[in-house]
């Protein structure tokens, strides 16, 4: 029922009824709002502005009453993404990286993602696992696996692999292509 949207050159509306009437929030009004997101109970929001002096990450605690610009790096943000409890956040910039954040956005941690034109982003209501679009394809990500002694995987620019998730924290490489790839 808890809905949220930017209008890319005005302020960030806000409506609890499932669309049937909106509230424009506190946000400043901005030339380029680009992307928006809201916890499941819709009270912590966060939105991306790309442009005319107000680059940056915003977030929101109260719904919207409130907001104030996080220390996300000034990038040209595309899309952005929130776990169900508005914890964990997730921000892919169109020809960068991708950031995320484990405290509402108080502070930000650049994954060790390709340098891209990212596109979309989606979390899982937890904010472990993440999936973003570029134009090289569908990148899934895991922010609870750690490399262990069962195999790796390394590359360079513009490589890619496709991965198969096998269960047990178990991922299967199913194809890849590039010159500096490797799987181990």
């Amino acid at each position: 029922t808890h809905l949220v949207a930017v209008v890319f050159n005005g302020g960030i509306y806000t409506s609890s009824n499932s669309g049937s009437t909106w509230t424009q929030t506190s946000a400043p009004v901005v030339s380029y709002w680009q992307a928006v997101a809201s916890s499941s109970d819709g009270t912590h929001l966060v939105a991306a502005s790309t442009g005319n002096g107000s680059w940056g990450i915003y977030t929101s605690s109260d719904s919207g009453s409130t907001w104030a610009q996080t220390s996300a790096p000034v990038a040209n943000y595309a899309a952005v993404a929130s776990s169900s409890d508005g914890t964990h956040l997730v921000a892919v910039a169109q020809s960068g990286g991708i950031y995320t954040s484990s405290n509402s956005g108080s502070t930000w941690t650049q994954m060790s993602a390709p340098f891209a034109a990212w596109w979309s982003v989606a979390s899982s209501s937890d904010g472990t696992h993440l999936v973003a679009t570029s134009y090289g394809g569908i990148y899934v990500f895991t922010s609870s696996t750690t490399i262990g002694t069962a195999g790796s995987l390394s590359g360079g620019q513009y490589d890619a692999v496709e991965l198969q998730y096998i269960g047990g924290g178990v991922f299967m490489p199913i194809s890849y292509a590039g010159y500096g790839f490797t799987v181990q």
